[in-house]
């Protein structure tokens, strides 16, 4: 999978959990499509770190993200697997999972609010 469908498919995600009222502070590609070793049966794993995700009871959460990764999923036809964080977890987490999002890419996502 080239960076430009990856990044197309990380903006439209983002786009629609703007429109939901999700704030992003950032988003982190991570896994095999960050490393460059990807096949066609891979998916896209993503790390998306919002303050909001704090206010939201999982269930909310879960609506929010769910709803998102369905319409990109249905657009792109391309597996994603999303982890909310907030900046907290996403700081100060220890763990081998965080670790991998960590040394994952940061992508710049385009505020669909600003359009």
């Amino acid at each position: 999978m080239d960076k430009k469908r990856i990044d197309t498919i990380i903006q439209h995600l983002a786009g629609e959990l703007q429109k939901s009222g999700v704030t992003i502070s950032s988003v982190r590609l991570f896994g095999s499509c960050a490393a460059g070793t990807a096949s066609y049966k891979s998916d896209i794993d993503i790390a998306v770190v919002s303050p909001d995700f704090r206010e939201y009871e999982f269930s909310k959460q879960f609506h929010l993200l769910g709803s998102a990764i369905i319409q990109t999923i249905r657009q792109y036809h391309t597996p994603i697997d999303v982890i909310p964080l907030t900046p907290v977890e996403y700081e100060c987490e220890q763990s081998l999972r965080m670790d991998f999002i960590r040394q994952g890419i940061e992508i710049t996502v385009t505020d669909q609010n600003q359009s």
